[in-house]
């Protein structure tokens, strides 16, 4: 009996001691809690920390999502940059070729146009270079024809023959005026004052007469002396020896442009070859 009750004893003493030791530790483990704070270790403050983070991880949690959500928006919105980028990729490389082509048919057409202007330029050239083999025969027509005002008219062509070259449209303009004013002299006739040189060499006063590009006559003022300058053989002489008739005739010739009298046949001394239509003179 007195076996039994020790035994008992000391059993409940060691059930005692394990629960002493559990609450021991049990009240040392609810202490340190992590959302317990010093000072304040009731039951329902505990709850309602539990309930503060609760919330604060829902809302964390909410963030998160909605970050993930804008995320998401963002990468279609560049899903749709990027097919956009694409086409307009694609479409820049179209024009690009394009341009490829329409470079190429310009660079053509430039190799064409240079071409083009090479020739214009040679032909340009020659056509200057027969301006100026033109001007310089008409100048050779001036000195060997009627001696009339010869060193104006060959200063109007030496003067064009200085200034030409720059513009070929505007020497062919001026190179035409030239030859229609040369032309003219042979349908017009005038008389005009100036120095006669006679044949002795003695210079008296007079006055020319010129019938076309045929004749070229003069007379002094005090009616002793006149003379015609005309073409014979091919070429332009002053007649120094006249007869009666042909110093009369050209006494004749100034009266009628002066108006003394009437106009009427006066007759030179004019020798001149004509061609037929055959060739034959």
């Amino acid at each position: 009996m007195e076996k039994k009750m020790s035994f008992s004893l000391s059993r409940a003493c060691r059930l005692l001691t394990g629960l002493s030791i559990l609450f021991v530790v049990g009240l040392f483990c609810f202490v340190n809690l992590p959302f317990a704070d010093e000072g304040d270790t009731k039951p329902a403050a505990l709850v309602q920390k539990l309930q503060q983070t609760l919330a604060k991880l829902r809302e964390t949690k909410k963030e998160r999502y909605a970050l993930a959500e804008k995320a998401k928006q963002q990468r279609a919105l560049l899903e749709e940059e990027m097919d956009s980028l694409g086409a307009e990729k694609e479409e820049l490389l179209s024009r690009r070729d394009l341009l490829k082509k329409e470079n190429s048919a310009l660079q053509k057409e430039k190799e064409g146009l240079a071409k083009k202007l090479g020739e214009s330029s040679a032909e340009l050239s020659r056509l200057s270079a027969s301006v100026k083999t033109t001007a310089e025969k008409l100048e050779e027509k001036i000195e060997c024809g009627l001696p009339y005002k010869t060193d104006d008219r060959k200063k109007v062509v030496d003067n064009f023959l200085e200034s030409a070259g720059k513009d070929v449209a505007s020497d062919v303009a001026l190179l035409w005026q030239i030859v229609m004013q040369e032309l003219e002299l042979g349908f017009s006739s005038e008389s005009y004052p100036g120095a006669v040189k006679l044949p002795d060499g003695r210079i008296k006063d007079g006055e020319y007469l010129r019938i076309g590009r045929l004749v070229l006559a003069y007379i002094t003022d005090d009616g002793l002396d006149c003379g015609l300058v005309a073409r014979r053989s091919g070429r332009f002489a002053l007649l120094a020896e006249l007869d009666s008739s042909q110093r009369e005739a050209i006494s004749e010739s100034f009266q009628i442009m002066r108006r003394m009298r009437s106009p009427s046949l006066v007759v030179f001394p004019v020798h001149a070859s004509v061609t037929g239509k055959e060739g034959g003179k």
